[in-house]
Protein backbone atom coordinates (compact mmCIF):
# COMPACT_ATOMS: atom_id res chain seq x y z
CA UNK A 1 0.00 0.00 0.00
CA UNK A 2 0.80 3.67 -0.52
CA UNK A 3 2.77 5.13 2.93
CA UNK A 4 0.48 8.25 2.34
CA UNK A 5 -2.61 6.43 2.65
CA UNK A 6 -1.77 4.92 5.68
CA UNK A 7 -1.48 8.24 7.11
CA UNK A 8 -4.18 9.54 9.15
CA UNK A 9 -5.33 11.46 12.27
CA UNK A 10 -5.51 8.50 14.42
CA UNK A 11 -1.27 8.49 14.71
CA UNK A 12 -1.35 11.81 16.26
CA UNK A 13 -2.69 9.85 19.30
CA UNK A 14 -5.49 12.34 19.27
CA UNK A 15 -5.86 16.04 19.27
CA UNK A 16 -2.91 18.37 20.08
CA UNK A 17 -2.32 21.06 23.21
CA UNK A 18 -3.23 24.05 20.63
CA UNK A 19 -6.75 22.43 19.27
CA UNK A 20 -7.65 21.74 23.29
CA UNK A 21 -6.25 25.56 24.24
CA UNK A 22 -8.52 26.57 21.42
CA UNK A 23 -11.49 24.58 22.29
CA UNK A 24 -11.53 25.29 26.28
CA UNK A 25 -10.85 28.93 25.18
CA UNK A 26 -13.94 28.55 22.70
CA UNK A 27 -16.39 27.22 25.88
CA UNK A 28 -15.15 30.28 28.13
CA UNK A 29 -16.10 32.54 25.36
CA UNK A 30 -19.19 30.76 24.52
CA UNK A 31 -20.74 30.57 27.98
CA UNK A 32 -19.61 34.08 28.76
CA UNK A 33 -21.68 35.20 25.88
CA UNK A 34 -24.49 33.45 26.61
CA UNK A 35 -24.64 34.86 30.55
CA UNK A 36 -24.50 38.40 28.43
CA UNK A 37 -27.10 37.66 26.22
CA UNK A 38 -29.45 36.34 29.09
CA UNK A 39 -28.24 39.41 30.87
CA UNK A 40 -29.51 41.70 27.72
CA UNK A 41 -32.72 39.99 27.27
CA UNK A 42 -33.55 40.24 31.03
CA UNK A 43 -32.63 43.94 31.35
CA UNK A 44 -30.06 42.96 34.22
CA UNK A 45 -33.42 41.37 36.33
CA UNK A 46 -32.59 37.58 35.90
CA UNK A 47 -34.13 36.50 39.60
CA UNK A 48 -31.97 33.01 39.38
CA UNK A 49 -28.45 35.47 39.78
CA UNK A 50 -29.53 38.95 40.94
CA UNK A 51 -28.90 39.25 44.66
CA UNK A 52 -31.15 42.16 44.98
CA UNK A 53 -34.49 42.09 46.37
CA UNK A 54 -38.05 43.89 44.46
CA UNK A 55 -38.70 47.52 45.45
CA UNK A 56 -42.30 46.15 44.81
CA UNK A 57 -42.23 43.78 48.18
Amino acid sequence: MDPLLQYGPSEYGGPGPITIAIAVVGVLVGAWLFGAAVTLITKGNNQLISSKKDEDE
